[in-house]
């Protein structure tokens, strides 16, 4: 009777090491996964971390790029506006001049016929 009792506490514990060493080993195979989870969640972090920087680097760019756009656009349309009234003037000083030639060419064709005409006037005389 001694015996089986020496067998059967001998069978518990090792039944009980058997049970220990497997829950050991469980224990640290979720303790690993648990680690590479912290560590996984720990880089999105950062990861996510840097990302909103870079948008928020970019939006503050957007914007200053937005700036320069409106005012170049503003300098674009007042180019705009010069270019025309430089066309505009430039228009006007070829109607003149187209204007004064015509004047000209009148002048010198009157001179002449004045000149004929007070030849004969004078000859007249």
């Amino acid at each position: 009777m001694k015996n089986t009792i020496f067998v059967v506490i001998f069978l518990v514990v090792m039944a009980s090491l058997i049970f220990a060493f497997r829950y050991n080993k469980a224990a640290s195979s979720m303790q690993e996964e648990l680690q590479r989870e912290r560590y996984t969640r720990m880089t999105a972090e950062e990861n996510l971390e840097r990302a909103k920087e870079k948008l928020s680097s970019l939006q503050s760019q957007l914007t200053k790029y937005e700036k320069k756009s409106g005012t170049l656009e503003l300098q674009v349309e007042e180019f705009t506006a010069l270019t025309n009234d430089l066309q505009d003037r430039l228009d006007q000083a070829t109607k003149r001049k187209e204007a004064l030639e015509v004047k000209l060419q009148e002048e010198n064709v009157t001179p002449t016929d004045q000149s004929v005409k007070t030849e004969t006037v004078q000859g007249q005389n």
